[in-house]
């Protein structure tokens, strides 16, 4: 049988089943984005937490002590917390052994008046080792009291004004992407927030006097697990995390998660396998005269085969392209739902990541197709013409 002829014959068949190849092309398509969602959120996600962890210069943190405080709290690598420190505790944890440099930053609140809920975080531009590594661009002077940076993706050009809980700043430069909840930040000086605070501004959370976390820099000479041992014993009033483990407590959560989704994978495919084997043995079933009138004119079992072989791959492969396709749009169009559900930012992975992910999805779903369409492809090339043209009669 010739190629294009048996293309013809797999079309014909596929135009004439349009409903059953259809949830067959949704189960493939179902499959591979599955794979692809879950491939490139965990990706995302890990991504995110190794970035953040690499963009900040302290060696550790130190924050308020809370019985069910764990590291995926740790400030502007997740989400800041409404727990609090007295503003002493920075002069505490400076005054420990192998202590070289410390910047306490605080929390105000979040001005909910912007498109996306503005995270606005207060810090020390005299003692600031964090936030200067960020800029995209040098700012050479220390931040005013009435001027703010902005995360990247936070709206507004340097030079602009615009109102934080009421208050009108000078955007004085912008962040390089963190990959964290930076990104969806503004910072201000400690000063202004305290005048916010003092001013009795809505919606804040700080009150005077009070911090959210501690960034420590270590004597390396000394060493960062010495050091953090000092900290915990000097303070105890704080839990002190090194940054180079921040992203643990996250990595536990996305292993966890990870888990999950890809149990739901597994759970699909086998579902979805067993029905795909019946509406295959239901479509060989329905074309037996079809096959016996095909062998009687010269068609051998090895073309028997290969069409119904190849009619199970062509309706895979444009089902999981399709479902890939469909799972990377939704992907971009809902980072934000994704990121909120796992509790971090994602980092948009580069083309190369995206490419790798999409033909893994696909080719994970092709394999099945070819498990899949194996039986009936055998079914059918062993039907004696005659009794297979006798029962399609029937």
């Amino acid at each position: 049988m010739g190629r294009m002829k048996a293309n013809t014959v797999i079309l014909r068949g596929a135009k004439r089943r349009r409903f059953r190849n259809l949830a067959v092309m949704l189960c493939f398509a179902f499959i591979a984005g599955s794979l692809l969602v879950t491939g490139m959120l965990m990706a995302g996600a890990q991504s995110a937490v190794r970035t953040g962890s690499e963009r900040l210069g302290p060696d550790m943190i130190a924050v308020p002590m809370d019985p069910t405080a764990t590291s995926n709290g740790v400030f502007l690598i997740c989400q800041p917390s409404d727990l609090y420190l007295p503003s002493s505790t920075y002069d505490e944890v400076l005054g420990t052994p192998g202590v070289t440099q410390a910047a306490m930053q605080a929390y105000v609140g979040t001005d909910q008046a912007w498109p996306r809920p503005l995270i606005v975080i207060a810090y020390e531009p005299s003692q600031d080792f964090t936030i200067r590594s960020l800029l995209a661009s040098y700012l050479g002077r220390s931040l005013l009291d009435n001027e703010v940076l902005l995360g990247d993706s936070v709206y507004g050009s340097i030079g602009d004004t615009v109102s934080i809980f009421g208050q009108a700043f000078t955007v004085a430069g912008r962040l390089d992407p963190t990959s964290a909840s930076a990104d969806g930040s503004a910072f201000i000086t400690m000063d202004a927030a305290e005048r916010l605070v003092n001013d009795g501004v809505a919606g804040l959370s700080m009150q005077p006097g009070q911090i959210s976390a501690v960034l420590i820099k270590a004597d390396r000479s000394v060493g960062t697990d010495t050091v953090l041992h000092y900290v915990s014993a000097q303070n105890p009033n704080v839990l002190v995390f090194p940054l180079n483990n921040q992203g643990q407590g996250i990595s536990d959560q996305l292993s966890l998660a990870s888990q999950g989704l890809y149990l739901t994978v597994t759970v699909v495919i086998l579902v979805s396998l067993p029905l795909i084997l019946l509406i295959s043995a239901m479509s060989v079933n329905e074309r037996r005269r079809e096959i016996g009138l095909m062998r009687s004119m010269g068609a051998s079992q090895k073309d028997m085969f290969k069409m119904f072989f190849a009619e199970g791959i062509y309706l895979a492969a444009a089902g999981a392209l399709a479902g890939a396709a469909a799972a990377t749009i939704s992907l971009f169009l809902f980072q934000g739902t994704f990121s909120r559900l796992l509790q971090t930012e994602l980092v948009s992975p580069s083309m190369l990541d995206m490419t790798m992910q999409f033909l893994f999805a696909v080719l994970v779903a092709m394999l099945l197709a070819g498990t899949a369409a194996l039986w009936p492809a055998l079914k059918a090339s062993r039907m004696d013409p005659y009794d297979a043209i006798r029962s399609g009669q029937n």
